[in-house]
């Protein structure tokens, strides 16, 4: 008899064009997360429309603001393709409107950085 193995890893979709943020916070989450979470990070925010019609994520976490296109653009793209996949939105910048705009086009959360991640 085979036994299917049950694969409970979390599959985690970033979008930040903050390369050193991703780096160390997906250090950190990977720490936290005892080896349960993957992570796939990418830059560019047209790489992460192109992406989600590739792979299932069980979740997406993006930046708002990012060179070529924002985070709610990203989130308005998704959505309309039809993808409810949970979308948590960061923010450097915590605006009001910004997170009632991501609320309102259907993102899950909205988190504003609380740090800056600098080289020593």
């Amino acid at each position: 008899m085979i036994s299917e193995i049950e694969d409970d890893t979390i599959s985690i979709l970033r979008n930040d064009d903050e390369s050193d943020f991703l780096t160390v916070s997906t250090e950190y989450l990977n720490n936290l997360s005892s080896g349960k979470w993957n992570f796939e990070s990418l830059t560019d925010p047209r790489e992460t429309i192109v992406k989600i019609k590739e792979h299932a994520f069980d979740i997406i976490i993006s930046d708002y603001q990012m060179p070529h296109l924002n985070g709610l653009e990203v989130l308005a793209e998704i959505r309309d393709q039809g993808c409810n996949i949970p979308f948590i939105m960061l923010t450097g910048r915590g605006r009001e409107e910004i997170a009632i705009k991501a609320l309102n086009l259907g993102a899950n959360y909205y988190i504003k950085k609380r740090f800056d991640v600098k080289g020593q």
